[in-house]
């Protein structure tokens, strides 16, 4: 779109995933409330040789917009395998995890810890490395340690929501709907589309 937003479009399937009554009511659970939906993208990974310096969310990171946030992760393609990208998450790290301490994000900041670090302070059963086939759904606070999309042998594409509180700091990445299209929405849906 002119203005570099996502139209909106109920047809589209995404839309569609995104405000399924399902996926709203974990987001929920997850947060206590009912959370806004603050983006989301289709993304497929670049393939890089082997021994390529990992960059951005290739490294380990915790994403900035909210200090407790909720990212659906959606494999479109197979990734059985290390070379291919595979989604990473310490376990605990996340708001009220043990982990939490460990190279904490201050909102509107993330956080990039050197290369090792998490390595060396967290012990590798903490470690979730997610192989899965297409079609796999991952759950995740992402203001937790994670990282992904390194792939070295084949393609990663992936559809990637993500919910917020209404004090996540960064702006949204879609049209929101009008009231007409509004009021066809139960009220979690209608929620997650306002500002």
């Amino acid at each position: 779109d002119d203005n570099g937003k996502i139209p909106y479009d109920a047809a589209n399937p995404f839309f569609e995933f995104v405000l399924h009554p399902r996926i709203l009511q974990i987001a929920g659970m997850y947060f206590g409330f009912l959370p806004k939906l603050n983006s989301f993208t289709l993304q497929s990974t670049l393939l890089v040789p082997p021994g390529t310096p990992e960059y951005l969310s290739q490294r380990w990171h915790r994403d900035p917009e909210d200090k407790k946030m909720l990212k659906v992760f959606v494999y479109m393609t197979d990734v059985r395998e290390s070379g291919a990208g595979p989604f990473m998450y310490v376990r605990g790290s996340q708001h009220g995890g043990q982990w939490r301490h460990l190279f904490p994000q201050r909102p509107p900041a993330g956080s990039y810890p050197p290369a090792g670090a998490v390595e060396r302070a967290v012990p590798k059963e903490d470690i979730a490395l997610c192989l899965a086939p297409r079609g796999t759904v991952i759950f995740c606070d992402t203001s937790g340690l994670h990282r992904g999309g390194y792939s070295t042998t084949m393609e990663r594409t992936m559809f990637l929501p993500a919910f917020c509180s209404r004090a996540a700091v960064s702006p949204i990445n879609f049209e929101r709907p009008d009231a007409s299209v509004l009021a066809g929405y139960g009220e979690a849906a209608r929620f997650a589309l306002t500002p």
